[in-house]
């Protein structure tokens, strides 16, 4: 319960595609319910929480995301790979 000198606060993340509303995809929301102190901000607790995942549909969309994650997997990966092998 929450109590009186406490608000409820909602953090919202959005993952898309790209940024055009006729040509872009939300494909995850991600979502946290907290509580926090009214007069000094601070956060107390955690309520609820939740993601979700949504495949993209447009062909469009599906490149983007090929596309990317093979940027990650050529230029990214290895470096990170070479980085936890040294520890």
């Amino acid at each position: 319960m929450v109590q009186k000198s406490e608000k409820l606060g909602l953090v919202l993340d959005v993952e898309t595609t790209g940024l055009g509303p006729d040509s872009d995809e939300v494909i995850e929301l991600a979502m946290k319910l907290f509580s926090f102190h009214e007069n000094t901000g601070e956060i107390l607790d955690i309520k609820e929480e939740g993601s979700f995942l949504r495949e993209p549909l447009s062909m469009s969309a599906k490149k983007i995301i090929i596309k990317h994650t093979k940027y990650m997997e050529s230029h990214l990966m290895p470096s990170l790979g070479k980085a936890l092998m040294k520890g």
